[in-house]
């Protein structure tokens, strides 16, 4: 799957791979990854976003994945089923992308059993947009 940014540029998303801070400054077209990590933390406030279900087996985690951490969270959602207003954030589209805050309760709801889980996701080409004027004035 790829991301389409606002220059045109596509963000490949591997699921056999961890996206990491530097796929983001390769998308973003920045050279220093934490920096892009900071932009499009600061860019998604600005962009427009859809609270959806999406198929978890779209999704990429950005980070590595504690196990016994989400071992713990599968535990609990197969007891007590997944809070709903506890949504992951998606960098992507309604078919999924890279998680940016959720990882663990991904990890841990694929692992529950469940196809879909609810996220907000929001437009990689309005955060592309809100990237480029930074750097304008950077």
């Amino acid at each position: 799957m790829a991301i389409k940014g606002s220059r045109g540029g596509q963000f490949n998303v591997s699921p056999s791979r961890f996206a990491g801070y530097e796929g983001l400054a390769d998308w973003v077209g920045m050279d220093d990854p934490e920096a892009a990590n900071d932009a499009v933390a600061n860019a998604k406030h600005y962009s427009s976003y859809q609270e959806v279900d999406v198929p978890i087996g779209g999704l990429q985690a950005m980070h590595p994945i504690d196990r016994n951490r989400a071992r713990g969270l599968m535990n609990s959602i197969k007891s007590r089923g997944f809070d709903p207003t506890e949504r992951i954030e998606v960098f992507g589209d309604t078919e999924g992308g890279i998680v940016l805050d959720g990882h663990h309760r991904a990890i841990a709801a694929r692992a529950a059993g469940m196809k879909k889980i609810p996220a907000v996701v929001y437009d990689p080409g309005e955060v592309g947009r809100y990237i480029d004027v930074l750097k304008e004035y950077k």
